[in-house]
């Protein structure tokens, strides 16, 4: 059975994220088209900003690989926020914020 994220974003912070998140232009030339409903939760659960990740997505110090199921995403990175994106898809899949590699 799967897990539920301990902490759910509430639909108000879900709409704050939409605001400055959807319809952007990322460093890999795709808009933002959809956010993982895990993304939204990460998000709030470790204090990642709309705005931290857009600097992120739109100017990112770093890229890194991503691993998962599907294959390699690319996850941006900008001070101590992460984003993994699916380029394919225009997803944000996940934010990391203040972990180590």
């Amino acid at each position: 059975m799967k897990q539920k994220d301990p902490v759910q974003a509430t639909p108000e912070q879900k709409n704050q994220y939409n605001k400055i998140l959807m319809g952007m232009q990322t460093a890999a030339g795709v808009p933002v088209r959809s956010i993982k409903g895990h993304a939204y939760n990460r998000a709030v659960e470790r204090g990642a900003t709309p705005e931290e990740i857009a600097e992120a997505l739109a100017q990112p110090e770093v890229t890194l690989p991503k691993y998962e199921k599907k294959g390699k995403l690319p996850t941006f990175k900008t001070g101590d926020v992460k984003v993994a994106f699916d380029p394919d898809t225009g997803q944000i899949r996940t934010i990391m914020k203040g972990e180590e590699e």
